[in-house]
């Protein structure tokens, strides 16, 4: 139902009225693997909310779980009964963490991981690759710049992300690196005696690779050696790529991490774990953590329920790194057969169609070698006219709802619309 403000506020904004504007950009409900906009087209879904929505969407577990809770009560004062079974959940799936703090979303954990950082190492500025995404933060929000770099090779230059950031700030508390690039190891050497922590995602959205392990094994030595905590921003990967996440995937351990996702369910959360070293000494400093809706019950109850299936169905993960495998397989056959400048790239259930013929190490590479935003806009309006709904960021996240008749309608829709794709002419 529309609001009285969004009634009155949408015509405003969008002059062609409301109903056609949701008819186009609103889901309406979605079920599984499945999403229906506001003039009930259904769509199969390969955006699952953001990668929150493993089990697919409504999943009768999750549901009745908060159907349970919410007749219970929805928000206290004081701990929900069930995070201590929570804490339990997470510290089989991730044993070399030994504490676990909740707040409300992916961005939230990110800045109380960078809090902790700072506070247990006495030091203040964050190392953060080019390319990445850590949320909406203020502390975090910041770009890779491509204007004139000559002689600067290995030392990508920020920008804002946002308007109304303190820049100065922003930039003084920020050690900006290459992503895949040995000279990142060069930067935090020279940075050593005031990076608090280096902060990576094991797989970037923007250029998901399946091949981390050597630069990560490389990151963790060097962030040992220069005394700056090794944190991942599991918020996408954790629970997806494996149930102990990218570190366990991957085989690379950090000092502290960040959750999000998966994590609640279908329902907002987000998670700092942290080594027993570290957050002993964020306890004896007495770093703040707290939020009216942190660890609320109708999160802990739909995340309890999902983490719940996870673990009685290991078989989850080899469902989901067999889906993502079939749809870039199937799109990159179909692209070296027909010499089409286009790939496909990922890890496990997280995929991204690359318009660009040569592999990329970054998201640099990529938006250098592809298409403009207006082409690439078509082309996904193409797909989205075949029946397959990706989100703006253009990540693709399969989830246990996914089959193989579903993957099968994606990948052909993928190849339809770029057999189709006028972008390619005189290319």
């Amino acid at each position: 139902m529309i609001t009285e403000l969004e009634e009155a506020w949408l015509p405003r904004v969008h002059n062609e009225g409301y109903q056609s504007f949701l008819a186009a950009d609103y889901i309406a409900r979605a079920e599984g693997c499945h999403v229906w906009d506001a003039e009930g087209r259904k769509y199969i879904d390969m955006t699952m909310g953001c990668g929150s929505m493993i089990l697919g969407h409504a999943h009768p577990v999750v549901v009745e779980a908060v159907r349970e809770q919410i007749a219970l009560g929805s928000i206290f004062s004081a701990p929900h009964v069930r995070v201590h079974e929570m804490g339990k959940l997470l510290a089989v799936c991730m044993p070399w963490f030994d504490g676990f703090v909740f707040c409300n979303s992916g961005s939230e954990a990110v800045m109380r991981l960078a809090r902790i950082a700072r506070s247990v190492t006495g030091k203040r500025k964050i190392g953060l690759f080019s390319g990445c995404w850590h949320g909406s933060w203020d502390g975090t929000l910041v770009e890779e710049e491509y204007a004139d770099r000559a002689g600067l090779e290995g030392r990508p230059i920020m920008r804002p992300k946002s308007s109304g950031s303190l820049n100065a700030e922003l930039f003084d508390s920020i050690v900006f690196l290459p992503h895949r690039d040995s000279a990142a190891f060069d930067l935090i050497r020279e940075n050593a005696s005031q990076l608090a922590c280096v902060l990576i995602e094991p797989v970037q959205g923007s250029n998901p690779s399946g091949d981390a392990t050597l630069f990560l094994a490389d990151l963790q030595n060097v962030c040992r050696d220069s005394g700056a905590l090794l944190a991942f921003d599991e918020v996408v990967t954790g629970f997806r790529l494996a149930a102990g996440g990218g570190q366990a995937h991957f085989g690379v351990y950090g000092d502290l991490a960040a959750y999000g996702k998966i994590l609640g369910g279908g329902l907002p959360v987000g998670a700092v774990a942290g080594t027993k070293a570290v957050m002993d000494e964020a306890r004896r400093k007495g770093v703040f953590f707290g939020g009216t809706f942190s660890a609320n019950p109708l999160t802990i109850a739909a995340g309890v329920a999902a983490l719940r299936y996870l673990e009685q169905h290991p078989e989850t993960y080899h469902h989901l790194a067999c889906t993502g495998s079939l749809l870039r397989s199937a799109v990159n056959q179909y692209c070296r057969e027909r010499y089409l400048p286009a790939h496909m790239m990922g890890a496990g259930s997280i995929s991204r169609l690359v318009l660009a013929k040569d592999p990329i190490d970054s998201r640099r590479e990529r938006d250098l070698k592809e298409p403009g935003a207006e082409a690439q806009q078509r082309f996904y309006a193409g797909v989205k006219a075949r029946g397959v709904w990706i989100g703006a960021n253009r990540i693709q996240l399969s989830s246990t709802a996914h089959g193989l008749s579903e993957i099968g309608r994606v990948a052909e829709a993928l190849c339809e619309s770029l057999a189709g794709f006028e972008w390619w002419e005189g290319h």
